[in-house]
């Protein structure tokens, strides 16, 4: 149980009511941690297409190499 939530049950507040600074709290760590695996995921697909291109150009070498030797 948060200090919150007991301290409304200490006082007798009525539990329904939001607590927009708990709220708010709860929406800014969403967003920043939203904002972080975005990030990470563009970081991720960057470094993927970097490699796939680097392998077909390796790709392509072996094979004028291979073709040069018959």
């Amino acid at each position: 149980m948060t200090s919150t939530v007991a301290a409304r049950i200490n006082t007798g507040e009525v539990m329904e009511s939001v607590d927009f600074d708990y709220t708010v709290a709860v929406i800014l760590a969403v967003i920043v941690s939203l904002g972080r695996i975005v990030s990470v995921l563009f970081a991720t697909l960057k470094m993927c297409v970097r490699e796939y291109y680097e392998f077909r150009v390796w790709l392509l070498a072996m094979r004028r190499a291979s073709k040069g030797r018959q």
